[in-house]
């Protein structure tokens, strides 16, 4: 953790409070470099390791080496980041920040649940004079003589001083509604990373007194786990998972019944047919015999489910493979990339909020996306 605080204190301003410094949406090779460079202080090397190359760590390694394997331990490292699809074999030792923030600032919740944080910004935002216009796709970003002049949708064109997307940016070029000026649609190449199963169950009787509002179920075999999402192969048949149990009269018609969430990290859209008939239902069966088997007797009380896969988040966002919109950590853009697309687009005009900008996804991130770029839109 002393380590992580390093790489908060390295990275809070460069990768989360501040714009990328970015051109026209492009980094320079230099910014490249040093944001490409993992703010992990690793232990001085001695003997004839100094001859060697230094090979870069990641978490795995992390935990090998500064936590001598220890299975728990190990678990607790990774869980964080591979909520938000990064692999732990895989992931920079720097993502060792997300459980640093966690242990130090800690998890929080909105009572009522997402939609209460919704409905408090609509009427905020109807206090501030705003407009909604609901169910009209925008079908194309308007550019005139090199600027965003607006949006067109099924209903007709509004004009803008500015355009704002929040839709997946990848999508957002990769189908053509705005343009990255000399990448063609079809040659945008998203980054594929893993998506989200969840199942939302409804309960008979009430909530255990002392339950705790989150749990985390580990994976029966962790580098299975690593395997599935690596290779993309089925998904794990016991993952890790994420049960959240708020206590929260909002979420219930009554305390003799209870809310539960079940969520779990899964292999890209695009690998796995979540469509086929049973598969969906069969894996959410799946994962409530693992969560069960860890003492938490929750399917003798369900009395109704929905399902949710990254097929559904694909339809819904449109965000490609239905994927996990993850934090900024280092890397470049374009398909091996970890950091995301500047809020700044190529296009003038056109800036980038959402989990798929920068400082990625999660809720604080994309609070602090639409605070970057407001800050760089400066006053109405």
């Amino acid at each position: 953790m002393n380590h992580a605080r390093a790489v908060w204190e390295a990275t809070r301003r460069p990768l989360l409070e501040e714009p990328l410094p970015a051109e026209h949406g492009v980094l320079s090779p230099a910014d490249r470099e040093r944001l490409d460079t993992d703010p992990y202080p690793l232990p001085p090397r001695t003997g004839l390791a100094r001859l060697r190359r230094p090979v870069p760590w990641t978490l795995d390694t992390v935990a090998r080496r500064q936590l001598g394997g220890h299975p728990g331990l190990t678990a607790l490292l990774g869980e964080p980041a591979l909520r938000y699809g990064l692999v732990p074999g895989q992931a920079p030792a720097g993502a060792a920040v997300l459980a640093y923030m966690e242990q130090s600032f800690g998890v929080w919740y909105v009572r009522g649940g997402m939609r209460a944080l919704a409905e408090a910004v609509y009427r905020r935002c109807e206090l501030r004079g705003v407009g909604f216009r609901f169910d009209t796709p925008v079908t194309r970003v308007v550019v005139e003589e090199g600027r965003a002049r607006g949006v067109e949708t099924a209903e007709g064109r509004i004009e803008a001083d500015l355009v704002v997307s929040a839709m997946d940016t990848d999508a957002l070029f990769r189908g053509g509604l705005a343009e990255w000026p000399g990448v063609p649609a079809e040659e945008w190449e998203p980054v594929e990373v893993p998506g989200r199963f969840s199942v939302l169950l409804a309960l008979r009787g009430p909530r255990p007194a002392g339950t705790a509002h989150r749990t985390v179920v580990h994976a029966a075999d962790p580098a299975a786990e690593e395997n599935a999402l690596t290779h993309n192969r089925p998904p794990c048949e016991r993952p890790t998972v994420q049960v959240l149990r708020p206590d929260d009269p909002t979420l219930r018609p009554d305390d003799a019944h209870e809310s539960v969430v079940l969520t779990a990290t899964v292999p890209a859209q695009d690998e796995v047919d979540w469509t086929a008939p049973g598969f969906a239902e069969h894996y959410a069966d799946r994962l409530l015999a693992h969560v069960d088997a860890a003492g938490l007797g929750l399917r003798e009380r369900v009395l109704w489910r929905v399902v949710r896969t990254p097929t559904d988040t694909l339809r819904e966002t449109g965000a490609v493979y239905g994927a996990v919109a993850g934090p900024s950590l280092a890397g470049g853009f374009g398909p091996t990339a970890r950091l995301k697309a500047a809020n700044e687009s190529p296009v003038p005009g056109l800036y980038l909020i959402g989990g798929g900008a920068h400082p990625g996804g999660g809720l604080a991130r994309v609070g602090m996306s639409a605070c970057i770029t407001a800050g760089l839109i400066g006053p109405a």
